[in-house]
């Protein structure tokens, strides 16, 4: 009879901490991502780190409108896994032109400074971002054809964030082509997130239509109802990973809320309010208390 090999100490602790996630930076945002149960395991562990995010071999979606900070949160997610001690390589696919190498190089240096980071530390955190701009339908389809392989030849990247996954989808775009992009992309997803190494990250938009007083689709009319919905369906989402929608909007008033719409277990938080400020998303300042006057 053979006996196990001992351990230490130290890395038995270690392989018993929770997991690597992925955090765009933002507390409020992370939880909408974050399983009940992340906050029973970290307390199992003592001294375990509390670290809320996605997690490896994820699928995670941010819908919302024009505007409301779906490229910078994904951003945030991109410098918040370069910067940590430790992280990955970072795949950014820029399907819109918004997600330029620029702000990339630009948010990293104001990061850096805001967090006390050298300039040599800037420098190795953009060596570890892969940039890609994809112009066309055509385009997209060719690289989740060829992601996985890619993937293979670069073991160092964890996480694929894509900006915006819609762009090449419009309504424009005939019904086979819509179909082959959605069938690529789930079989992509499926294969690259299968062995939980890596997560992928994308956005997409809402588009406004119309709708009757029975609810059903019309064109212009006086009793028509304009509503933002998602612009591609969910068909492209495999359902053997664990897929996350997170769905960013404003209220009434223009403030930044997020509700988490589809999850594969209980999260953490299911609503949140945010902000964004020049390194992207962030949480929502406490309003400084009233001091009251005393008399004189």
């Amino acid at each position: 009879m053979q006996v196990p090999a001992s351990q230490s100490a130290s890395s038995l602790l270690l392989s018993a901490r929770p997991p690597h996630r992925f955090s765009c930076g933002c507390g409020a945002l992370d939880v909408l991502v974050t399983p009940r149960s992340f906050s029973a395991a970290a307390h199992a562990v003592p001294h375990a780190p509390s670290e809320p995010g996605l997690a490896h071999g994820a699928v995670l979606e941010l819908l919302g409108p024009p505007g409301i900070g779906k490229t910078r949160a994904l951003l945030g997610f991109v410098l918040a896994e370069r910067f940590r001690e430790r992280g990955g390589e970072v795949l950014v696919i820029d399907a819109d032109g918004a997600l330029l190498p620029s702000l990339i190089s630009d948010t990293a240096r104001l990061y850096a400074q805001h967090n006390s980071y050298h300039d040599s530390d800037v420098q190795a955190v953009l060596e570890g971002v892969r940039y890609r701009r994809i112009d066309s339908a055509w385009l997209l389809i060719a690289f989740f054809r060829t992601l996985e392989g890619w993937l293979q030849e670069h073991p160092n990247v964890n996480l694929v964030i894509v900006d915006s996954l819609s762009a090449h989808l419009r309504p424009t775009l005939d019904s086979a082509t819509r179909t082959l992009i959605a069938e690529t992309v789930r079989a992509a997803l499926s294969a690259v997130c299968a062995n939980g190494s890596v997560s992928v990250i994308l956005s997409t938009h809402l588009s406004l239509k119309l709708f009757g007083p029975d609810q059903r689709p019309s064109s212009w009319s006086r009793d028509a109802e304009a509503l933002l919905v998602p612009q591609i369906a969910e068909r492209w989402i495999p359902q053997e990973v664990n897929a996350w929608r997170v769905l960013l909007y404003y209220d009434e008033r223009g403030e930044r809320l997020a509700s988490t719409l589809s999850s594969p277990t209980p999260t953490l938080a299911t609503q949140a309010s945010f902000a964004m400020d020049a390194l992207g998303p962030c949480d929502v300042p406490e309003a400084p208390l009233e001091q009251s006057s005393s008399p004189s």
